[in-house]
């Protein structure tokens, strides 16, 4: 070990500490948002023809509470943006994640979810819609009635297999490169840490979860 090693200073370690550290909080920060993505993705559960029927009973000792809330709700103005169905799974997951917040914040009622969904769709997202309604209806299959459902089938239709997999390999690659970063960062402090280093210069790395 070199002589500039031993001497270096709390403050320059500080400062390599400091940029080490955002660089791995950076890492962090993709692979949550990969992760995330990667829930949404995988964790819709598959409801099956049988599963769809919504049951009013459930709902309606909540109706009252759930329409006064949403009459309360609507003073701000909050709404479900229109979705058109371009190719873009990111723009398509960014609406989807709009939508559940708006649910959640207006308290919608399930039964009342893929009638306002579908409202808001315009162009190829209102033609796919519309012919996936009718096939439906052809092939004797109940119509889709709950939030479930439809976004199990949206999707389907919206969200790529290869963009799935993409994005999928980018996540296993951050989360090396994040846990690289922090070995490194560990390595290179047990190298070239001075005597009389402060502790709590070391404490305040750590890694994001």
């Amino acid at each position: 070990m070199s002589n500039t090693s031993n001497n270096l200073s709390n403050e320059e370690l500080l400062a390599s500490n400091a940029a080490l550290k955002a660089q791995v909080e950076y890492l962090a920060k993709q692979v949550a948002q990969l992760t995330k993505l990667k829930m949404s993705m995988v964790n819709t559960p598959e409801e099956s023809e049988e599963d769809e029927e919504v049951h009013p009973e459930a709902n309606s000792s909540n109706t009252t509470r759930e329409e006064n809330h949403e009459r309360g709700a609507t003073d701000f103005k909050v709404d479900i943006p229109t979705f058109e169905g371009k190719n873009d799974p990111d723009d398509f997951l960014e609406w989807l994640e709009t939508v559940e917040r708006v649910f959640d914040f207006k308290d919608v009622p399930e039964e009342k979810k893929v009638k306002i969904v579908a409202l808001k769709f315009r162009k190829y997202a209102s033609t796919w819609w519309s012919n996936l309604s009718t096939k439906r209806r052809r092939e004797n299959k109940a119509p889709v009635k709950t939030w479930l459902k439809m976004r199990s089938l949206l999707k389907k239709k919206f969200l790529p297999e290869q963009y799935v997999r993409d994005n999928f390999s980018k996540l296993q690659h951050l989360r090396q490169g994040v846990a690289a970063d922090f070995t490194q960062f560990r390595v290179v402090v047990s190298e070239i840490r001075p005597p009389k280093v402060d502790n709590s210069i070391l404490d305040e790395f750590y890694l994001p979860c």
